[in-house]
């Protein structure tokens, strides 16, 4: 008898460190003796770093660049009104969503052996989920979009219909791979609606097909054909039982997280909120354009952490808090590493590419871009904190600094914006996620034992976390 420490891969591709006593060797990854004999610490198959991050890239420059053509196809009123018309259904569509997707995700990379039971299971809930969602915003439309967009409220409700039902189950099937951390299968289901919506504007580029609904129909194609191509490769329960048996605790933990998630929806979304309820079609477009660099410069950063991270303090947290603070004190360094020259080339940088990219009837934009870029770089370090916290079950703390700073832009935001406009909105912005970002350092130092100092990432030594996640 023998007792032997080794890394084996098992079936699902996933990495284990098994300490097992052996009479005879089993075979790797499977439990072939007594229950009490082994010792199982799961390690994600890969660090996700790189490949996340170029997936990122994708998404976010196909999105800028969607967001090029179709201003140049619209122009300052017509992207405004696209970005009204599209905001809404995409806003009812994560409010009502009830954060399977993150569920599913937790549950897998907790219990990989469970993952086609899980996997049906959400599958199944987004099901049901779909007519009160679609319901709901067939009735609400209207009075989200005002009357002074009254053209738009039959385009918003049959987008809503049409898109919702394959947004909903794409996300329940890809949450999988997320949670198994397959991070690479996992992003290109994610890169590729943006990627088929930049091939189909285009086509309307090219034959000059300048309208509204046609740029939208061709948004609603992509969703649906990345959906479909999503569930074709997906292999579910062989039993039903086992399925139905993953649903009310797959149900009871999206509800837990669904609290944060409505959170982090508004805290994120409430700036684009604001615009649309105060700006006009043309100034709304100009905050689009600044909107779209910007988040295409810092979101592919903070998105691409907050995608790595969260699997990774998940199985590390249930290790031990020591290893769950260790995993997130090194994330967030390497976040703010990375994450800080980015903000200062596109700051320096804005006023010239803006007019560059989307033609000099977008220029003021300009100033508005660099601004928001300050401003983004504040709420993608706070995000990253939060679903972090979150990772480790510090669900509590995350949601408590996610409404400091919903709280805190609702306040500030609505009479800066009717005020002052999108300067005022973008001051509203920086002052509200500086408050619930130091909130939540706060709160690290105090639960987690990190001080502020050792999340602080500009430094040459935080090169070691980054290469930790690559």
């Amino acid at each position: 008898m023998a007792t032997d420490k080794a890394c084996v891969k098992g079936q699902s591709g996933i990495r284990y460190r098994v300490c097992v006593t052996i009479e005879p060797q089993p075979e790797p990854g499977t439990r072939s003796g007594p229950a009490d004999v082994w010792s199982l610490e799961r390690l994600p198959r890969e660090g996700g770093l790189a490949n996340t991050f170029v997936a990122n890239g994708l998404i976010l420059t196909s999105g800028a660049l969607t967001g090029i053509i179709a201003a140049r196809l619209l122009g300052p009123e017509g992207r405004g009104l696209l970005a009204a018309i599209l905001f809404w259904p995409q806003l009812l569509a994560g409010v009502c969503f009830l954060s399977l997707n993150d569920a599913a995700a937790y549950e897998v990379s907790r219990e990989p052996e469970r993952e086609r039971e899980i996997t049906a299971a959400a599958i199944f809930l987004s099901l049901l989920l779909i007519p009160w969602c679609v319901g709901l915003g067939w009735v609400a439309l209207p009075l989200l979009l005002g009357e002074a967009r009254e053209q738009a409220w039959s385009l918003a409700r049959w987008f809503l219909g049409l898109a919702t039902p394959f947004q909903f189950v794409a996300l329940a099937a890809n949450a999988r791979d997320l949670g198994a951390h397959r991070l690479k299968r996992y992003n290109a289901y994610r890169v590729a609606p943006g990627i088929v919506y930049l091939g189909g504007l285009t086509i309307l580029a090219v034959a000059h097909q300048s309208y509204v609904p046609v740029v939208l129909a061709t948004n609603l194609l992509a969703t649906v054909l990345v959906a479909v191509a999503r569930l074709s490769t997906t292999r579910l329960a062989p039993r039903p039982t086992g399925a139905l048996s993953a649903v009310r605790p797959l149900l009871v933990r999206g509800i837990a997280f669904h609290g944060l998630t409505l959170l982090l929806i508004a805290s994120s979304q409430v700036d684009r909120l604001l615009a649309v309820a105060h700006f006009g079609d043309r100034l709304l477009g100009f905050y689009m354009v600044a909107f779209a660099l910007a988040y295409a410069s810092v979101g592919s950063v903070t998105s691409t952490f907050s995608t790595v991270l969260f699997p990774r303090l998940a199985a590390a947290g249930k290790q031990s808090k020591r290893k769950g603070s260790e995993e997130l004190a090194s994330g967030i360094r390497a976040t703010t590493f990375v994450l800080f020259p980015t903000t200062l080339v596109v700051v320096l940088s804005a006023h010239a590419v803006v007019p560059l990219l989307y033609g000099s009837a977008f220029a003021p934009a300009g100033t508005i871009a660099a601004y928001l870029t300050i401003a983004l770089s504040l709420t993608g370090t706070r995000e990253v904190l939060a679903r972090s916290l979150r990772a480790l079950g510090e669900t509590r703390t995350a949601t408590a600094g996610e409404f400091l700073a919903l709280a805190g832009l609702a306040g500030l935001g609505w009479p800066l914006a009717h005020t002052r406009g999108a300067d005022g909105l973008i001051l509203a912005i920086m002052l509200a996620n500086a408050l619930a970002l130091g909130y939540l350092v706060c709160a690290v130092w105090a639960r987690q034992l990190i001080r502020p100092c050792e999340l602080w990432g500009i430094r040459l030594s935080s090169v070691r976390d980054v290469r930790r996640l690559l």
